[in-house]
């Protein structure tokens, strides 16, 4: 009588099929993960933009005419006036000269949080390298 000896584990090949197997899974997740993020920072974006919107209107409304800021501005907010003077409240603070935005304003008189802005992530599609 012949003993034929068990063969106990797995073939080259069958180890080599499961690892492509996890590889190729482990790239799909990795990838959506990567557009789950990128999607996560522009909805960040966009709600503090409408945030932001909102808070110029509801401001406009009250004022009955748009808060100075912007180029110019000649001092720091208020919670009362916004901005002391300036032109069309423009948001743009590396602009030289300007040391109120509308946005200064916004947060002054309490229609956003403090946070709204310092919190925003990157906009590294256009340039952007930090808050």
């Amino acid at each position: 009588m012949i003993k034929r000896r068990l063969n106990k584990g797995f073939t080259v090949v069958e180890l080599l099929i499961v690892i492509i197997c996890v590889a190729i899974l482990a790239t799909l997740v990795s990838l959506s993960y990567g557009n789950v993020q990128i999607q996560s920072r522009d909805i960040k974006i966009r709600d503090a933009a409408n945030k932001f919107s909102d808070a110029i209107k509801l401001m406009h409304l009250r004022q009955n005419s748009f808060l100075l800021g912007g180029r110019v501005s000649s001092g720091p907010a208020s919670s009362t006036t916004g901005c002391p003077s300036g032109t069309n409240g423009f948001q743009a603070p590396a602009i030289t000269g300007v040391q109120c935005t509308i946005g200064d304003a916004a947060v002054a008189m309490g229609y956003v949080p403090a946070a709204l802005f310092t919190d925003l992530p990157p906009n590294t599609e256009h340039g952007g390298t930090g808050k």
